[in-house]
């Protein structure tokens, strides 16, 4: 947080134009930041669900397998 207080006073000393340029590349910095953090949740969420499927799938051909051994 204190790296953005620099970044803001040092360009309050430069012109208009470099100051808006610091505060685009602030928020810019800051979205990037953000949309790590969800693709990894996503990558996450992602690869236990992919995991569920192939176990929920495993317990499917399971219980056809048992079908047809006992009830035939």
């Amino acid at each position: 947080m204190a790296f953005i207080f620099d970044l803001l006073e040092q360009a309050k000393k430069g012109t208009i134009t470099q100051y808006k340029e610091a505060i685009l590349t602030n928020i810019w910095k800051h979205s990037i930041e953000e949309s790590f953090k969800l693709l990894e949740i996503r990558s996450r969420a992602l690869r236990q669900a992919i995991i569920l499927l192939a176990i929920s799938m495993l317990f499917a051909g399971l219980n056809i397998i048992i079908h047809f051994v006992f009830y035939t």
